[in-house]
């Protein structure tokens, strides 16, 4: 293995004491890609309970949140990663992503945020829970959603926010949408190219069926929160005709159509003026 000064030199200032740390854990353990982006802008890593799973989370200073507790917290779900490898034949060892789009959105923030980790994703260790049906036919279970509300509150509670904006990118919007009917004092859902039909996706992409996975689209919600819907026209792997029977069974939601948009592309860029119309749509 190459000495630790050599690998230093590599690396920018603020990941360098997370790098430290995981040598020290042993060679095996890389820096992965959520805690090499949360360091680089100053977001603080903890560890937050939920009913079965730990997961890693990465927030805002301590001191910004006391200041700005009275506002709304905006808590970031990422997408899901790399579910499988080899053409899609073999679950994958480990599905944290390499791209976490939604935590590249949440440092654009200029105010409190909590960027949380799903279950077994972005983990130093595995749990022993941690088995690939998690992340694969499970993704989207209530084991997981319920796992994710617990550490999301456990967070509120502490750091006394009391209310929340929940955000979540590809298959993070469809549990942030199903963890909002879990949690109290939710002021807002907003989902980025998200798989809200998953049986619609699943099909449409000749997928296996997320059999354990709740699908949003399959039953009306009660929401009292405003939902916001951001769909890329030139999505292909949410096409936005995947979207219709959730749309049809939620009118309440706000669905704003970007042209020329794909999965990945352009939301980093875009977001500050998506944040700016956000504030004037729940301001009204």
């Amino acid at each position: 293995m190459p000495t630790f000064p050599a690998l230093v030199s590599f690396l920018r200032p603020g990941i360098v004491a997370i790098f430290a740390l995981n040598l020290a854990a042993g060679c095996a353990t890389r820096i992965t890609a959520p805690a090499a982006v949360a360091a680089k802008h100053g977001l603080v890593q903890r560890e937050l309970q939920g009913t079965v799973f730990t997961h890693t989370a990465y927030h805002t200073s301590a001191v910004s949140e006391r200041h700005d507790s009275a506002g709304p917290l905006w808590v970031f779900i990422d997408g899901d990663g790399r579910p499988w490898v080899n053409g899609g034949r073999e679950p994958a060892e480990n599905p944290t992503t390499t791209h976490p789009i939604a935590l590249e959105l949440a440092v654009q923030m200029q105010r409190p945020v909590l960027y949380v980790g799903r279950p077994c994703y972005d983990r130093p260790v595995m749990e022993p829970a941690c088995t690939a049906t998690w992340w694969t036919d499970a993704r989207y279970s209530p084991t997981v959603v319920q796992s994710l509300a617990a550490a999301i509150r456990t967070y509120q509670q502490q750091a006394r926010f009391e209310r929340l904006i929940l955000v979540g990118y590809s298959g993070g919007g469809v549990l942030a949408e199903l963890v909002a009917r879990e949690v109290n004092a939710v002021a807002a859902v907003v989902t980025i190219a998200a798989n809200l039909d998953i049986s619609a996706w699943t099909e449409y992409h000749g997928y296996l069926p997320l059999s354990a996975s709740v699908n949003p689209a399959a039953t009306a919600t009660t929401a009292t929160w405003p939902e916001i819907h951001l769909v890329g026209e030139d999505d292909e792997v949410v096409p936005s005709q995947t979207l219709q029977r959730y749309f049809e069974r939620n009118p309440q939601g706000v669905v704003w159509r970007y042209a020329d948009y794909g999965h990945v592309c352009c939301w980093q860029e875009a977001w500050p003026r998506i944040v700016v119309r956000i504030d004037e749509l729940l301001n009204r």
